[in-house]
């Protein structure tokens, strides 16, 4: 895994800073690269079927980083059902670990909060793309929910979905609200940081369940 994550550290962050170029070739072309890493981890490491999904996750993840960076409008919406598919799989994939535990229901209550409060600031903004963006919004408040009721005792995947919901979030800010300044960098780096958590967060807690051996 140390392999892995000493390329995907400083290809993640070459990928952020490459968002202030006005040349976005490299950028484009780099971009999914870090995911798939993460995806062969994940194919490596979790054979069971909580890894299936998240690979399955990963790997969509990869085509909606293709798809978002074509240079035609359709693009951003084939990445946008790209993402919606991921965060559908990644939170098959939390399931399989569900736990209810009351002492996540803060932590799932915020996140409830925080989407409704995201979805009415960009009421009216968002146009024709509005069911579009509101599925979108709502698939990571559920996926952020179930990652709160995973059966561990870190909070690794669940802080891990909590930068995807950062990171959305700015996206949509930026594309239909107002720029924000350095949006592409604070973007990436919230995305990257959340791939990260979620898949290694989710291999450290299969190695650390009894039965199973870290390879």
């Amino acid at each position: 895994m140390r392999n892995i994550l000493s390329i995907y550290i400083p290809l993640a962050a070459l990928c952020a800073v490459l968002t202030f170029f006005e040349n976005k070739i490299p950028y484009s072309f780099l971009k999914p690269i870090p995911i798939a890493l993460l995806a062969y981890l994940v194919w490596q490491r979790l054979p069971d079927q909580a890894g299936r999904w998240l690979l399955t996750g990963l790997m969509l993840s990869v085509l909606g980083d293709i798809c978002i960076e074509l240079p035609f409008e359709p693009g951003f919406v084939l990445g946008l059902g790209s993402f919606l598919l991921a965060h559908i799989a990644y939170t098959v994939s939390f399931l399989y670990c569900f736990e209810f535990r009351p002492g996540r229901l803060p932590h799932a209550l915020a996140v409830f909060v925080v989407s409704v409060a995201v979805a009415a600031g960009l009421t009216g903004a968002t146009g024709d793309l509005m069911w579009p963006v509101n599925a979108y919004i709502s698939s990571i408040a559920v996926m952020t929910i179930a990652a709160a009721f995973r059966d561990t005792r870190t909070l690794m995947v669940f802080i891990g979905a909590v930068c995807f919901m950062i990171s959305d979030t700015l996206i949509a800010w930026n594309r239909f609200v107002g720029d924000i300044y350095g949006a592409g960098l604070w973007v990436m780096a919230a995305y990257y940081t959340a791939q990260a958590l979620v898949a290694i967060g989710s291999i450290r807690d299969h190695d650390g369940r009894p039965g199973n051996q870290m390879l």
